[in-house]
């Protein structure tokens, strides 16, 4: 779906009274929809230090993600992301790899679905891993959790006195993810 079919479909609006959002996060108050639209490759040349979050699949089931740099947890914004339930409101993730292919033409996005709240960490931004109501499918997982490993590795070369804390917390987050899906944490 493009970014317009996605607001389209949610406010009900009609193409002249579309209201679009260049942000990543937009809230359809009258729908009680938290939409995030994710974009899982970050270039340094199209997104700034700021807002290369650190958005990626952990498992079929799991999505790590990033609030904007300026939600802190006890915000508005930070309270929509881990009282979403009591609040009536609904998150609904929308992933895409890249904002534009080889031929320069917008990338589409892909309905991962409904979330739920899981924890968080930080804030400004705020880490929050999130369960998906449904897998996401086993191609799309496959292909992002690869380049997720190959960026890693990447950055552990450029970076090797940062390699034994890199892979504690990869250890960390896969054994979060595993009791995690199987209710132990």
């Amino acid at each position: 779906y493009t970014r317009n079919q996605v607001i389209a479909g949610l406010t009900g609006n009609t193409r002249d009274k579309l209201t679009t959002s260049r942000e990543g996060v937009m809230y359809v108050e009258e729908h009680k929809f938290d939409v995030f639209f994710v974009t899982l490759t970050k270039s340094h040349d199209r997104f700034s230090a700021t807002t290369r979050y650190k958005d990626y699949p952990i498992t079929r089931d799991m999505f790590h993600w990033q609030s904007q740099s300026s939600t802190r947890v006890e915000s508005k914004r930070g309270k929509r992301h881990w009282d979403h339930k009591n609040l009536g409101i609904t998150p609904l993730l929308f992933v895409r790899n890249e904002p534009k292919d080889e031929r320069d033409e917008t990338q589409p996005f892909l309905f991962l679905g409904p979330l739920d709240f899981v924890s968080s960490e930080g804030e400004r931004p705020m880490s929050i891993p999130w369960k998906l109501e449904v897998p996401m499918p086993a191609r799309f997982f496959d292909r992002h959790a690869a380049a997720q490993f190959h960026s890693r590795q990447v950055r552990r070369s450029h970076a090797p006195e940062r390699d034994h804390r890199d892979r504690g917390l990869a250890q960390l987050r896969a054994t979060d993810a595993r009791d995690l899906w199987r209710g132990d944490g």
